[in-house]
């Protein structure tokens, strides 16, 4: 499954779920979304790489959604504000999305606005 149709397909009943993608993380990325264990951060045993926990990934698309007159995000623009926020743990700046089907590190500018988030149950490993 990619990590469009992953983050499409989110429901209120997927809450204690992580998700991991293949990285470069874009909207194709191959993507899955497992019960939260301890140590998540780890990639998964097939090299996926943690992105954000369920619960955070509503955050970010009802955050989307506050800033934007309550409109439903695209698949695409679902998922550019969830790498994004993956990426650089901050919001898109309502006013200056990422073009449709853009990866955020095509963009030449992150505009952004910081907001208070939950926070993640992943930690990172010692290095």
């Amino acid at each position: 499954m990619t990590l469009e149709e992953l983050i499409s397909r989110l429901t209120e009943t997927d809450d204690g779920l992580t998700v991991f993608a293949s990285e470069p993380w874009t909207a194709q990325s191959d993507a899955v979304a497992v019960p939260n264990r301890e140590g998540s951060c780890r990639p998964d045993a097939e090299g996926r790489s943690y992105l954000l926990e369920t619960v955070l990934i509503r955050d970010v698309l009802e955050t989307w959604r506050a800033h934007h007159d309550g409109a439903v995000p695209s698949p695409q623009q679902a998922c550019a504000a969830v790498i994004y926020y993956a990426e650089n743990d901050t919001y898109l700046h309502p006013d200056e999305d990422l073009p449709r089907s853009t990866h955020p590190e095509q963009h030449p500018r992150h505009p952004t606005f910081t907001s208070p988030r939950l926070e993640s149950s992943c930690t990172a490993p010692p290095v």
